[in-house]
């Protein structure tokens, strides 16, 4: 019996790994629905990976300070897939979409050879670009950001990255642009500053 049941746990167990979840952050009212496998990082893993940790205090707790809250996704498939998320209370960073291009292209060193401006139906107001990189241990990185506004005042915002192996990007893309139609967020009447369509 004991054996039938350890079976029935291994059959099980792979489901709870490809599980698809839908992620929340009440303060910034957003949700997306993040791809099978994707689990967020912890802050004992951020620490032990030697980078930043983000502790992301809430909104009722920061007083009248302003709200930043940064997360990110690690992949359990072994699929070398990765999310980072960014809210954040203040001006917007960027003016347009070159001013955006521009600022993805130096802090990642990323060779932008895709873009996109973002409207409904198919997603919230927004501008993305798209390229490859080299990573510390040579291997070639894509990767998709995306910056989209979330109100005018106060004045809220988002940036969302997505990257895989370029090797992978045909297989993941689908799974990683599920996610990008699935976010909801508010958003300024058409798109407001640097998301409308042509800004």
């Amino acid at each position: 019996m004991r054996a039938v049941l350890a079976g029935l746990a291994l059959l099980l167990a792979p489901a709870v790994v490809v599980a698809q979840e839908t992620f929340r952050d009440p303060d910034f009212d957003f949700s997306m629905i993040t791809p099978p496998g994707m689990v967020l990082t912890t802050v004992a893993e951020q620490e032990a990976a030697g980078g930043p940790v983000f502790e992301n205090v809430s909104r009722a707790d920061a007083g009248d300070a302003p709200v930043v809250h940064t997360w990110v996704w690690r992949d359990l498939t072994g699929r070398d897939r990765n999310i980072s998320l960014l809210l954040r209370d203040g001006a917007f960073p960027f003016s347009g979409p070159d001013e955006f291009k521009d600022a993805v292209q130096t802090t990642m060193g990323l060779t932008v050879d895709g873009e996109q401006q973002l409207a409904p139906p198919d997603y919230r107001y927004g501008m993305r670009v798209e390229g490859t990189r080299v990573r510390g241990d040579g291997a070639v990185v894509r990767q998709t950001d995306v910056f989209m506004p979330i109100s005018v005042e106060p004045p809220r915002s988002l940036n969302l990255r997505f990257d895989a192996l370029d090797v992978d990007w045909t297989l993941v893309w689908p799974e990683f642009e599920k996610s990008l139609r699935s976010l909801d967020v508010p958003q300024p009447a058409a798109g407001g500053a640097g998301g409308a369509p042509g800004a």
